[in-house]
């Protein structure tokens, strides 16, 4: 009984040591990417991402790296190329920037056309541009809406909004980019 009970408290400290390991690898990476589309074949994998505006190209090159590979996993044994968007492009708008993995020989790096905005760094948002995005936000939890979905259609929720704070959708979308970098930009320095 006693050697039962000392095998399941080794097995079960055993795995919360992995598992708190594996939290702090979390909370170590600094992930800005979002995925907007991932289509799997037998020869490449092809992936698509969606960065803010206000990296460089070596901040958005790491973000290539950890959407190919999370740290302390092993890496792809296929090409895997990762395509780059802009937060505010559709995920079917058409881009050169982006990151070819090649098993055994790393990366290849087209970025050539990317080019960083970083008016952001001096944009503060009003309480109005602060009202209307956390009104997107509450709309999409509400309706269980996906940020990406919400983000790629003009949906009757975003036209409602609109509506409501009398703005075009355009720009509503505008403003709910800018908010949202910000508070990324906010949450990066503490």
């Amino acid at each position: 009984m006693i050697r039962k009970f000392s095998l399941i408290a080794i097995v079960s400290t055993c795995f919360c040591c992995a598992y708190a390991q594996e939290i702090a690898a979390w909370d170590t990476v600094d992930i800005r990417y979002r995925r907007a589309e991932v289509l799997f074949s037998t020869n490449e994998d092809v992936i698509t991402i969606k960065v803010p505006t206000y990296l460089n190209k070596f901040d958005v090159m790491e973000q290539i790296k950890l959407a190919v590979q999370f740290p302390g996993t092993p890496p792809p044994g296929k090409k895997t190329t990762v395509f780059v968007l802009r937060d505010d492009q559709n995920k079917n708008d058409k881009t050169k920037n982006c990151g070819i993995y090649k098993p055994g020989k790393g990366y290849q790096w087209r970025l050539d056309d990317w080019q960083q905005d970083d008016a952001i760094f001096d944009y503060e948002p009003s309480e109005v541009d602060k009202l209307l995005y956390n009104t997107i936000l509450d709309s999409m939890y509400a309706q269980e809406i996906s940020p990406l979905t919400f983000e790629e259609n003009e949906s009757d929720t975003k036209k409602q909004i609109a509506k409501m704070f009398e703005k075009s959708v355009a720009e509503v979308d505008s403003i709910y980019f800018r908010v949202m970098w910000w508070r990324g930009l906010q949450a990066a320095k503490k």
